[in-house]
């Protein structure tokens, strides 16, 4: 069992053991340097306490600048991600430059909106300050063409509010004009 497998697999153990409810939600650690590079495994992982793995979803360019793409990730399988109005119940945002590159996120920098992880589950009733924006990530785009955006992401968000949430993994959408 390769190194990346071995932490991979004691991160899952330890998130089962620990995501129970929201009261019990511990603070995750930031990813693993060996993770960075790609696990080849579907980006998985735990969002308000609930196991997740990606499945299908969809890359568009930021409304607002061009040159910013929104990659959105479900944990159900649609058959046109294109046209999917809502996603999943359980689903990440992630927005960063249009380019073959890495972004960190980090607490230093909670007010850059253009390079953000979000975590949703649309049948959790938020407060206005309980948004679930990644408090640690990364986010790594691999590939992007007019068909398809191909990348890493990895990020955490800690709150006593809501479950243990972290996801680590890769992704492959298809780009939406």
């Amino acid at each position: 069992m390769s190194i990346k497998h071995l932490l991979l697999l004691i991160f899952f153990v330890v998130s089962a053991c620990t995501s129970g409810s929201s009261s019990d939600a511990t603070p995750a650690p930031p990813p693993d340097d060996q993770q960075k590079t790609g696990t080849g495994e579907p980006a998985q992982g735990y969002i308000n306490g609930q196991a997740w793995i990606f499945r299908s979803g969809r890359a568009f360019y930021k409304k607002s600048q061009k040159n910013f793409l929104v990659v959105q990730l479900w944990g159900e399988e649609f058959a046109n991600p294109c046209k999917e109005k809502l996603g999943s119940v359980l689903q990440m945002r992630l927005t960063a430059p249009s380019r073959e590159a890495s972004w960190t996120i980090t607490p230093e920098d909670p007010f850059n909106a253009n390079l953000s992880i979000f975590f949703s589950d649309l049948d959790y009733q938020l407060q206005p300050k309980d948004n679930m924006r990644a408090d640690r990530g990364e986010i790594t785009f691999h590939s992007i063409d007019r068909e398809h955006v191909t990348g890493t992401v990895f990020g955490s968000f800690q709150n006593p509010r809501v479950g243990g949430t972290r996801v680590g993994g890769d992704f492959s959408v298809p780009f939406c004009p």
